[in-house]
């Protein structure tokens, strides 16, 4: 299933990327993956670990500028979500 409420913010000029997933922060699992299209070597993954504000901040000091796929795979409640967003650094 897919939760529309997920989202992905990329300020400018902030090195990083606020993740929010709305729900009970510490009843959610799963992971973030970051897909650069051009460059597969800048791949990343990370564990969800939400802060009380339903945040996951992941510093992009050190990430190549342009277009990213963030795919965010979490189950909550014993349902599987998943969401695609694209952002540009």
């Amino acid at each position: 299933a897919q939760s529309h409420d997920v989202t992905v913010a990329a300020p400018a000029g902030a090195n990083q990327v606020i993740i929010h997933i709305p729900g009970a922060a510490d009843k959610i699992s799963g992971n973030i993956q970051f897909f650069r299209p051009s460059d597969a070597t800048q791949d990343f993954q990370v564990a969800i670990k939400l802060n009380e504000s339903q945040n996951q901040i992941i510093n992009t000091g050190k990430l190549a500028k342009g277009l990213w796929r963030v795919k965010i795979s979490y189950n909550l409640d014993g349902q599987s979500f998943y969401n695609e967003i694209r952002i540009k650094l």
